[in-house]
């Protein structure tokens, strides 16, 4: 199970941890997208390249949990590199990454890598991509799909025990009604600890 209160921040924190021992930081750019990117949001991602982009894209249980909920919690990686020589953008050189071995390296990072209480990472699919009005003859794309079999519950208490941000919505919609809420109201201002006015 599960021993952390944000599963999906969790494991798209570990995936760019992973991917920063081969892909460093201060030479790749990288973001976390929505599932389905708008084209200015692309736009703004391929201009600071090379690029590595990560999104959740859901949680599907697979029908056996009862009292938690398990399934694969499921990501995407875009990887976009970008090379002065079109031949380059497919292979690399030392002016720049190619696609292939960008793809191939982050994949044998990931897959089959296990996140300490929480599951392992399978991946589903490797393959190049193609973003029509915006892949111009230098771009290259790659996306990665996979996933973590993993579950969710309470049945170490972690919800008892989050700070007030983290469990807001669930005590405004389990409690409100019973007048047990403890949490402010959803249209209430909310100072946290250590905010400054």
């Amino acid at each position: 199970m599960s021993a952390v209160a944000d599963p999906v921040s969790h494991l798209l924190d570990t995936l760019r941890s992973v991917l920063q021992q081969a892909f460093p930081a201060g030479e790749w750019q990288y973001s976390e997208q929505h599932e389905m990117m708008s084209p200015s949001e692309f736009s703004a991602l391929i201009s600071r390249l090379p690029h590595i982009a990560l999104a959740w894209t859901g949680w599907r249980s697979d029908g056996t949990g009862q009292r938690n909920y398990k399934g694969a919690l499921n990501f995407r990686i875009w990887i976009v590199v970008k090379h002065p020589e079109l031949k380059g953008r497919l292979r690399g050189d030392p002016r720049g990454p190619g696609l292939y071995a960008s793809a191939i390296r982050a994949a044998q990072l990931l897959h089959g890598r296990l996140i300490k209480d929480f599951g392992s990472v399978a991946l589903t699919s490797i393959a190049p991509a193609y973003a029509e009005g915006f892949a111009g003859e230098h771009l290259a794309l790659a996306v990665i799909e996979g996933g973590v079999m993993t579950t969710l519950g309470d049945a170490g208490g972690i919800v008892a025990g989050l700070p007030d941000f983290t469990g807001l919505a669930v005590d405004w919609e389990l409690a409100r009604q019973t007048g047990s809420a403890t949490a402010p109201d959803a249209e209430d201002d909310i100072t946290l600890p250590g905010a400054t006015g």
